[in-house]
């Protein structure tokens, strides 16, 4: 069943039109993608593809269904306009096409005979008024499709003098910079199809797309109010991309909260300026994860990513106020989630003075080495009672380091699974919800307390640690926990006056690493220290004898208070078996360590 014959099947749907009809037709009314929809996101691949299916097939190519909606009931200036609910991908690229076809077809009008040139500045201008911008009633000049996330570089995009280069600015949009994409994949495309043509070929070529282009064929679904555009586009798919939680998030606040005019809407500003800070990030798909956080993070219900729009629908209800509040709880919370993948703004939340500023933060980078993300509910509600001032950072230290080595254990050493977690994280959030007394403080109680793992033996733990947890340049897969484990060994034993940049430190391993087929030990923990990039230098390929007296006159143990269980130099010789027998027992002094949890 198509999207069309399912949108006509539903009894509710007010529609007002339901035609086959062509892109030269669609084109001759006036379009708005309305702020509640996705932004352009088509990638190269599908708009290559889109090119490909245009420029392969014969005329009349069906494209699919365009859903619209009478666009008065939003903007009375706008009375003529069709609001976009589903096809605005398909739309905006068309639209790109044409933007390049008037384009080639101009420069064609510059280079050909007299009678090729008055042909090409015919197809040029053609193209320009019918499809770009034209007269309407009133006599002003329009274009054929608006954004209300984009307006002004589409318009820059859709100006009859388009300049290539103006588009470059994007300022780092998501929307804009899949549109400065979308036409640049189109003009490569255009001209690897033109490349060796004459140039009375290349007329015919473009000439020929465009009548294919005019030709589409698309199903035009035309309802008749906004109410029913909402409830068609929490439905659809736009060309099988499944329409995600952060869109219909954006789409339900938007229909409920009051818009400005097309230049100005302080609620999409807010909305897009979350984007902005999520685009920071350079992580996929993170928006949606960071609105699923954010709601487990006031809940103890069980929050899954099919039932999370529902549950957000069901929590602002049709209140307008409400709306605002949660917009403005997205806004609010956003930092707290962003520490999670980045810590360069951790000292803009916490205070750099306190003493338990950097455990915490030391602990949030941990948990992220560990690749899991069932903590980040928790680490955001934690955050935010720190800034209301309801819980101490001394708390959420001590929080984070059991949490920290309970998944040490439970994901580094075990890689168990994190599913089953899902109640006790939701117990300890309750837990932190409503244990705070009348002057809303958080009270002393042992919320770790829930979290349950076993031990298992030692044997384990250390078979599991050798095995599993070592670093080479042929072994990097647990590269981060490695480090993560050196740098524990590192606090537990430095001097507390000496302070380390660990971003700037690097692994190196004191058996050199040109020996790892001879002996297994040289990836193991105990052949492993961090040191600068510099020390790594001096160090380079010599024998493990060698570098540990090099590390003595350069006083590398002069900042610990021991030698980080590395043999004195009167007790090395020259001889590769005494230094595996010393990297074994190294690795084993420094697994009895975290087996004990003493870090």
């Amino acid at each position: 069943m198509t999207k069309a014959s399912t949108i006509c099947n539903e009894s509710y749907m007010q529609i007002k039109e339901a035609i086959n009809t062509k892109i030269s037709d669609i084109l001759k009314d006036y379009y708005i993608i309305p702020r509640f929809q996705r932004k352009y996101v088509w990638t190269k691949n599908e708009v290559t593809e889109f090119f490909n299916d245009i420029n392969e097939n014969p005329a009349q190519y069906f494209i699919g269904s365009l859903v619209l909606y009478n666009y008065k009931n939003e903007d009375n200036e706008r009375q003529d306009a069709k609001g976009i609910v589903d096809g605005q991908q398909r739309l905006t690229t068309i639209l790109i096409l044409l933007v390049e076809l008037r384009r080639l077809f101009f420069n064609i009008a510059n280079k050909g005979n007299e009678n090729l040139k008055l042909e090409a500045e015919k197809k040029y201008n053609g193209t320009y008024s019918s499809y770009i911008k034209r007269k309407d009633n009133d006599d002003n000049d329009r274009y054929i499709l608006t954004s209300e996330t984009s307006k002004d570089y589409l318009e820059e995009l859709f100006k009859e003098k388009l300049d290539p280069e103006s588009l470059k600015d994007v300022n780092d949009d998501e929307e804009r910079i899949a549109l400065y994409n979308a036409y640049t994949t189109i003009s490569k495309l255009f001209s690897n199809n033109l490349y060796e043509k004459s140039i009375d070929d290349q007329f015919n070529y473009l000439v020929d797309f465009r009548n294919k282009i005019e030709n589409l064929l698309v199903i035009k679904i035309l309802l008749d109010d906004l109410d029913t555009a909402h409830i068609v586009f929490d439905s659809l798919n736009d060309r099988g991309k499944p329409i995600d939680v952060a869109d219909k998030v954006k789409s339900y606040l938007m229909r409920l909260l009051k818009k400005g005019s097309l230049t100005t809407d302080s609620q999409l500003s807010k909305w897009n300026n979350l984007q902005i800070k999520i685009n920071t990030c350079k992580r996929s798909n993170i928006l949606n994860e960071f609105i699923e956080y954010h709601f487990k993070s006031f809940t103890n219900k069980n929050i899954t990513k099919e039932n999370l729009f529902e549950n957000i629908k069901n929590y602002i209800g049709k209140d307008r106020n409400k709306a605002g509040l949660y917009l403005n709880e997205l806004k609010e919370n956003i930092d707290y989630f962003l520490l999670v993948y980045d810590q360069s703004k951790f000292y803009e939340i916490f205070d750099k003075s306190n003493i338990h500023s950097k455990d915490i933060k030391r602990s949030i980078i941990s948990l992220n080495n560990y690749g899991i993300k069932m903590h980040i509910p928790l680490l955001m509600l934690l955050i935010r009672e720190y800034c209301s001032g309801n819980i101490t950072p001394r708390n959420i230290s001590m929080l984070l380091k059991k949490i920290d080595k309970f998944h040490f254990r439970y994901n580094a050493i075990y890689s168990f699974p994190t599913n089953a977690l899902s109640p006790q994280y939701r117990k300890i959030i309750s837990d932190i919800i409503v244990s705070k007394d009348k002057n809303n403080t958080l009270k002393k109680t042992n919320l770790i307390s829930s979290i349950k793992h076993n031990i298992y033996d030692k044997n384990s733990f250390v078979n599991n640690l050798k095995n599993r947890i070592k670093f080479s340049e042929s072994d990097d897969k647990n590269k981060k926990i490695v480090k993560d484990i050196l740098i524990k060994i590192d606090l537990k034993y430095k001097k507390s006056n000496y302070e380390t940049n660990y971003d700037e430190m690097t692994i190196e391993h004191l058996i050199p690493q040109a020996r790892e087929k001879d002996y297994n030990v040289v990836s193991q923990i105990g052949n492993l220290i961090l040191i600068t990039h510099e020390m790594q230098r001096k160090l380079g390929t010599k024998p493990y004898n060698e570098k540990i007296k090099i590390l003595e006159d350069q006083g590398y143990f002069n900042n610990y208070k021991n030698r980080l269980f590395l043999p004195e130099i009167g007790n090395i010789s020259g001889d590769i078996r005494s230094h595996v027998k010393n990297v074994n027992e190294r690795t084993n002094k420094i697994i009895d360590i975290l087996y004990k949890e003493e870090f």
